[in-house]
């Protein structure tokens, strides 16, 4: 149970310490966006990322221990890359947005992505290229190691070998890529 404990000021009240934890990955996923024009804001905007089960939420893994990754509430990050903004949660696809904020749906990398993308790509500043892990996956491989290139092109799907299930958050450095391994 988390516990906060606040103190009053003339602004009203402000928590000054936290004990406990708090879930925060619940909640759909909104994007902000300005357009800049000519140095001035043309536009403020926010939108939901309206994901396949946002009006409908249904479970992330099926009765059979596979996993729907088309169940998403895409509110952790957002990433850039290769011409495509994308909204990410750790254990589902990713859903891309287009420039005036509409959702345009799930992104799987023309169909070679097979696994949930981390909410923590990174993006090599050399090449280019974005490194990412999917994990969460009941059945092995339970973390797998994706590379996209700098056109977007999903060229690398590679199993990693971990005992069980396992929480990686931060996902990819440079090369050679590393990872920390979180049993959950």
């Amino acid at each position: 149970m988390a516990v906060l404990r606040e103190y009053q000021t003339s602004l009203g009240t402000l928590v000054d310490k936290f004990e406990g934890t708090v879930e925060r990955f619940t909640g759909d996923g909104m994007i902000h966006g300005v357009r800049l024009e000519n140095g001035r804001a043309a536009w403020y905007r926010n939108r939901w990322v309206r994901t396949e089960s946002f009006e409908s939420p249904f479970p992330v893994y099926n009765f059979d221990g596979t996993r729907n990754l088309h169940s998403s509430v895409a509110n952790t990050h957002v990433v850039s890359h290769a011409g495509k903004t994308l909204a990410l949660v750790e254990s589902s696809l990713p859903y891309e947005i287009g420039n005036d904020l509409q959702t345009i749906g799930a992104y799987d990398f023309g169909g070679k992505l097979v696994d949930s993308m981390t909410a923590h790509p990174k993006i090599c500043p050399t090449t280019n290229e974005l490194h990412f892990f999917g994990y969460g996956n009941i059945f092995a491989p339970h973390v797998t190691y994706h590379r996209a290139d700098a056109n977007g092109e999903l060229t690398i799907n590679r199993p990693v070998d971990v005992p069980g299930l396992t929480m990686n958050p931060e996902s990819a450095t440079s090369r050679p890529s590393r990872f920390t391994d979180f049993v959950t």
